[in-house]
């Protein structure tokens, strides 16, 4: 019994022992943490969120990572037939994928760089941005199918360092481009440049949507004290909202702006990893999605559009890359 008892202690002093347990809980626990780096590094991620109109979760598609079907997203934009359009930031092109989502193909090869903005026209043909080109940043047009028609720039008229990102259209066709040099930049539809607007109230803008009754656009600037900026048609300034934070209506560096069916204005909250909904006047709505444990948690959502029945669709950068104030961080070539 006393040689027992004598073992226990032994055991007794081992495991409260200071010295002994800072060197076996430290070895624990990195290996603890190794194990679940490991875990987490192997689950899916993915770059494309689907909710219905409000905000219940749909289904999830478009493989995030490096790999040959895999993409890092920019943007999204969804054409006449339903198609979701998604910029891939890694491999240089545009990868086209049912509404279901599946894909179907990619276009751009060869024309595109980095890129991240998207919209469609009302004829079909397709517009991206890429501001990152060695050459020059472009707007870069398409077919609705995908062949390459044109691209242009405007270095010596918008600014001395065009820096395209999110677009949007207004309902006479003109092409307002959001530039992260501090301003937005109006085109006529066929690419001829209009006026630019935005000097001192943006700074670094990144996505942009715009109300058709009325012409409003609505700009997200994750540098600016209110994230959210408005200017009328003629880009006379009107208001702002989302103080930096992470609480009800406060954003921290959203990268898209979209115009939901019903008018309100949804926002995606990128470093808050989750969407908020808000008024016509910016009034704070509710958190939709993303915010919550489950399938449908966001990370850092950057593009934001509709499809017809409501289906709002969302690009994601799997926690990959963080939105911020400069022009969309690339990913390692």
């Amino acid at each position: 019994m006393r040689n027992f008892r004598s073992r226990v202690g032994v055991l007794v002093d081992a495991r409260w022992n200071p010295a002994r347990w800072n060197r076996v809980g430290i070895a624990a626990l990195v290996l603890l943490l190794g194990c679940a780096s490991l875990l987490l590094g192997s689950l899916p991620r993915f770059s494309v969120y689907t909710y219905d109109p409000y905000g219940n979760f749909k289904t999830r598609f478009a493989s995030w990572g490096a790999g040959p079907t895999q993409l890092i997203p920019g943007q999204v934009a969804i054409d006449h037939n339903a198609n979701v359009l998604i910029p891939d930031r890694l491999h240089g092109d545009v990868v086209m994928y049912d509404r279901y989502g599946n894909r179907k193909g990619v276009f751009g090869t060869g024309h595109l760089y980095k890129p991240f903005g998207i919209v469609v026209t009302s004829t079909g043909q397709i517009l991206v941005s890429d501001p990152l080109r060695p050459d020059g940043a472009f707007i870069v047009r398409f077919d609705s199918t995908g062949v390459f028609l044109s691209q242009f720039n405007v270095q010596n008229q918008a600014s001395t360092a065009w820096c395209p990102q999110g677009m949007a259209l207004r309902s006479n066709g003109d092409l307002v481009v959001a530039d992260c040099n501090g301003q937005v930049v109006d085109f006529d539809s066929l690419g001829n440049f209009r006026f630019k607007f935005g000097a001192g109230f943006l700074s670094c803008p990144i996505g942009v949507a715009i109300r058709a009754a009325t012409g409003d656009t609505y700009v997200t600037d994750p540098c600016a004290t209110l994230q959210i900026q408005g200017f009328d048609v003629n880009g006379v300034h009107k208001f702002g909202f989302g103080a930096n934070g992470s609480g009800p209506g406060q954003l921290n560096s959203p990268n898209a702006v979209g115009l939901a069916p019903n008018g309100n204005v949804l926002v995606a909250d990128t470093n808050n990893a989750r969407m908020q909904e808000f008024d016509v006047y910016g009034n704070f709505l509710h958190f939709i999605f993303g915010n919550l444990s489950g399938l449908g948690q966001l990370n850092n959502p950057i593009g934001i559009a509709f499809q017809t029945d409501g289906t709002i669709v969302v690009t994601d950068l799997g926690g990959g890359f963080c939105g911020g104030c400069n022009a969309p961080k690339p990913p390692p070539d």
